[in-house]
């Protein structure tokens, strides 16, 4: 699948989905004002009406296995020996809707705490796991771009593979997933992000 997107005047092949909504952000604003740097936290929500008076959830995903840089291929399970069956796993950045040093902003996946989920190298089985790291708190570029990475599916293996992705043209598109990690270079135990398929998210930031 090809997209293109326009960047001023000028046409770009995308293949860094990242990279493209930080981007369309900081033009949004102005060219001083970087606002996919900005924090997704209480502290940076508008203050007064709905813009207060709800809490905000970006919603995502979380597949079952990533692909890497380095063509290391990663995959999730819980600590208490439960295998996880589901392909994609919803979650969410959640940033409350009080004001002052009370309010939060935290992930919440449904299905276990993240203090709960390991992550694997599936090839390389002398690799120790690790606890699933999270940015915490997210960036407006980061959390913006987790929860709209509609062809993420190109960098989880099973579900480009159910999709009938070829794994050297998925392997190509893989930065239109989102690493928790460098934008740059996703290696273990980073993992990878796409669009929740059943979402709605809205920002109400400085």
């Amino acid at each position: 699948m090809i997209l293109h997107t326009a960047i001023g005047l000028e046409y770009k092949f995308v293949k860094d989905w990242e990279k493209l909504i930080e981007t369309l952000y900081d033009t949004h604003r102005s060219p001083t004002h970087h606002l996919a740097d900005v924090l997704a936290d209480p502290e940076h929500r508008l203050s007064g009406g709905l813009a207060s008076s709800a809490d905000i959830l970006f919603t995502t995903a979380l597949p079952q296995n990533s692909l890497m840089h380095e063509e290391q291929v990663v995959s999730l399970k819980l600590t208490n020996g439960t295998a996880i069956t589901a392909p994609l796993i919803p979650m969410a950045w959640k940033i409350e809707a009080k004001e002052g040093p009370a309010a939060k902003g935290s992930w919440v996946i449904p299905l276990a705490q993240i203090s709960e989920f390991e992550v694997v190298v599936s090839s390389n089985a002398s690799e120790p796991p690790a606890g699933l790291r999270l940015p915490t708190p997210p960036t407006v570029g980061k959390v913006g771009a987790m929860s709209s990475a509609a062809l993420g599916m190109n960098g989880a293996p099973v579900l480009s593979h159910s999709a009938g992705i070829a794994p050297a043209a998925a392997a190509k598109l893989m930065d239109l997933a989102v690493c928790s990690g460098s934008l740059d270079r996703c290696r273990f135990p980073s993992t990878i992000y796409l669009i929740n398929y059943y979402h709605i998210w809205t920002v109400f930031l400085k």
